[in-house]
């Protein structure tokens, strides 16, 4: 569930989607901005259902199809990633433009381990000098059990 979070990286986050609403030239809801505001507090990964009641628990009810379009539309933005680990489960990331990690999946137990490793982004840089791209987002997931 949400934490409190810094105001700033609050309205950071709903300032981009609302730069991408004005945009791509949709509308700015209220049902839009909520979500955006509830998701910009969340750190750490969620599914739909852990927004939906976090969402009904501060009285605020829309349906589970509000809620997976307004993701999509996140999605769309850059500022939410998707994963659907070994689970079947999908889990929600909110992230922010050019920022990047890595995930550890423990199949055993389904806890999800964040972690940066420099030598990713040198392979990255490596990857993008040869092949003469730039790399926007990549997703690094090792999944594991216990030994």
């Amino acid at each position: 569930m949400p934490r409190k979070t810094n105001n700033k990286t609050t309205e950071t986050y709903t300032s981009l989607f609302c730069s991408f609403l004005s945009k791509n030239k949709l509308s700015r809801t209220s049902e839009r901005m909520v979500i955006a505001d509830t998701i910009a507090l969340f750190d750490k990964h969620f599914t739909i259902q852990d927004l939906h009641t976090y969402l009904k628990l501060h009285k605020y009810n829309t349906s589970l199809s509000t809620l997976y379009s307004n993701l999509n539309l996140l999605i769309k933005a850059g500022l939410l990633h998707k994963y659907t680990f070994e689970s079947g489960t999908p889990y929600y990331e909110k992230c922010m433009p050019n920022k990047s990690h890595n995930h550890i999946y423990n199949i055993d137990n389904h806890q999800i381990i964040e972690f940066q490793d420099t030598r990713i982004s040198q392979i990255i840089k490596s990857i993008e000098r040869k092949y003469h791209l730039k790399v926007l987002q990549h997703d690094f997931i090792l999944y594991a059990d216990k030994q």
